[in-house]
Parts: C-alpha cells; sequence; structure tokens
C-alpha cells in the first residue's frame, strides 16, 4: 500500500468534513476508529476530480476511506502491506464478525451484501485485527473464487444461470464465514467441498 501522508494536520477534519454529507456511516467509521486507537498511515487529497483518500492503520490491519469525483468509493480492509487490489469492502469483514459473534447478518446474494459498516464496522475491524485474519483470509479466497465464476464469460448463459452462481457465491463465503471447530478437521473439509463445487 503506497504511503502518501500529508503533513498538513488540517487535512484529517476537511477530509472528515468532507465525506460526511456523501457517506455519513463511513466518516462515523473513521472517527471511532482513531478515537479507538487506530493511527493515520496515509493522507492526501483533494487531488485531480476530488480524490481523496484516508488509511488507517492498527498493528497488521488497514483500513481505507476515500472520495473519487464527488462520491464515497466505500471502505476496504485488509493487511497493512496490501496493495490497493488487495483489499476488499469492509461488508465481508462484518460477514466474519457476525458468523463470529453470532450476529443475525442474512446472506442471499453477495454483490448486494451491504451490511451497516455504520453499526458493525468498528467491531468487524477489531474482530480481523484480534483473532479473526484467519477466517478473513478464507472469506478473501471464497469471494476471489466468486467474482471468478460469476464475472466469467459465462454470465451471458441468463438470469437462471446467475441466480444459481449467487446462491453457489452465498454457500461459498457462508462455508468460509463459519466458525471452525477445535480441531478445524470439519471446517477443512467443509471448505474442500465448496471449493470444488461439491
Amino acid at each position: 500500500m503506497a504511503e502518501r501522508s500529508d503533513p498538513d494536520p488540517t487535512v484529517l477534519p476537511k477530509f472528515l468534513a468532507h465525506l460526511e454529507p456523501r457517506d455519513a456511516r463511513a466518516a462515523g467509521l473513521a472517527r471511532r476508529l482513531l478515537d479507538s486507537g487506530w493511527d493515520v498511515e496515509s493522507l492526501w487529497g483533494p487531488v485531480q476530480m476530488d480524490v481523496w483518500e484516508l488509511t488507517v492503520r492498527r498493528d497488521a490491519v488497514a483500513v481505507r476511506f476515500g472520495v473519487e469525483r464527488g462520491m464515497s468509493d466505500g471502505v476496504l480492509i485488509g493487511p497493512a502491506e496490501s496493495a490497493y487490489d488487495d483489499l476488499v469492502p469492509l461488508s465481508f469483514a462484518v460477514l466474519g464478525w457476525a458468523r463470529a459473534s453470532g450476529a443475525e447478518l442474512p446472506l442471499d446474494d453477495p454483490d448486494e451484501f451491504r451490511p451497516d459498516y455504520g453499526a458493525y464496522g468498528a467491531q468487524a475491524a477489531e474482530w480481523v485485527r484480534t483473532g479473526g485474519r484467519d477466517a478473513f483470509a478464507r472469506i478473501t479466497a471464497a469471494r476471489r473464487q466468486y467474482l471468478l465464476r460469476r464475472h466469467s464469460l459465462d454470465q451471458r448463459l441468463g438470469d437462471v444461470w446467475l441466480a444459481q452462481t449467487k446462491a453457489w457465491g452465498a454457500e461459498l463465503l457462508e462455508a468460509a464465514a463459519a466458525p471452525r471447530d477445535p480441531a478445524g478437521a470439519d471446517g477443512r473439509r467443509n471448505d474442500s467441498a465448496q471449493l470444488h463445487g461439491r
């Protein structure tokens, strides 16, 4: 993750004020993380086309916030040294946290899974940081596999294929997010079955 820190201490409040009307949940989450001990890893903007970026870090986990063309581009999370393309939407960390904690957040359509990260984002980020990294890595790998099928040439097969693929993707993600037993045997067996489409 490239670091382009701006030494101007006024940039952070300007960014948060700029983000607030565009994505109040993201702005609130950024403030909560900063208030709870996450540090600014990089911060820059605005540059052409109203592009801003804030990345906060704690230990080995980073959370990224951004604005482009006057719109929030969501919240991403991943290992602190990740390239931008290796970060994933925070919603998938929320999925892992929810399954680990027993919170009820249904996953029916991986393309439309948008839990309230204003409500759950801080807990999800802390879950990744404090012990959920292995589960989060499984979820990230499952999401990558789903996207490869979802956006393959087979998508031309139509609505029935799309519905089946989304259902398969939801099952894949649920298997990845499911809490593991102490021995881990059941989780490895379920992962293998899901990853091979069985």
